[in-house]
């Protein structure tokens, strides 16, 4: 086997199946010149690696990571109303000023395999949207959710918009919420978002790190906040 493909790297699955066909072929050498340039491609280019690597990842070994916190809509009809304090103001200020450019940045170093950013059909929606368009279902653990301070009084004070009532009945079957979700993280779900974070389905083992980098780079509400499973496609908040 040529220098570098070696260990359990994506290259070797490739390399053993050409050197079935070299031998079928007789004429090793020659299959051997062709290995060693794909090799090289596969293991050089990150972009062609991770391309071929993907399906090795099944669905039970994503997770998904939010990398912005929730609740913007509610604040600002909170911030209209006159009953947002002064600190949580500059949090939600802070928030929406808070740009997807270094997430963006980000992915690219990871094994990312799908995202969406949350803006007017909130998590619930385009979180919706994601998984039925990937055939997959997201399961996400609301008490892992980020939540702008400020949020919990704002929903007591009924500072809900429009957005809640239509988002619920845009995702409609394909979004559930478990019996066990707060009233605070229910409404947030479906909050419509303005300059909303970025859903990001990244390989399970590459989670934490991917967390550890948006954070490093300003994101501190990143966090992982659920998983992608098998089952009937759409996203379920438990």
């Amino acid at each position: 086997m040529p220098a570098g493909v070696q260990g359990e790297s994506v290259a070797r699955n490739y390399a053993e199946a050409l050197l079935t066909l070299a031998h079928k072929a007789e004429d090793a050498k020659g299959w051997g010149t062709m290995l060693r340039q794909i090799a090289n491609a596969i293991e050089t280019d990150i972009t062609l690696f991770r391309f071929l690597e993907s399906p090795r990842i099944a669905a039970d070994q994503k997770s998904a990571v939010l990398t912005k916190a929730l609740g913007t809509g509610i604040l600002a009809t909170a911030l209209k109303k006159g009953l947002l304090a002064p600190d949580h103001r500059q949090a939600l200020l802070d928030s929406l000023l808070r740009l997807n450019r270094h997430a963006a940045r980000c992915m690219q170093r990871f094994p990312v395999h799908a995202a969406t950013d949350i803006t007017g059909f909130a998590l619930g929606g385009h979180g919706a949207e994601l998984a039925s368009a990937s055939q997959v279902r997201l399961r996400i653990d609301t008490a892992r959710l980020p939540l702008l301070p400020g949020l919990e009084a704002a929903v007591a004070a009924g500072c809900l918009t429009r957005g809640d009532a239509s988002n619920r009945l845009y995702a409609g079957a394909r979004a559930t919420v478990g019996t066990g979700v707060t009233t605070v993280r229910g409404h947030a779900v479906f909050d419509p978002q303005s300059s909303g974070g970025l859903l990001i389905a990244v390989a399970a083992n590459a989670a934490d790190e991917l967390v550890s980098a948006l954070r490093e780079g300003g994101g501190l509400p990143a966090t992982v906040v659920g998983e992608i499973t098998t089952g009937a496609p759409g996203i379920a908040f438990v």
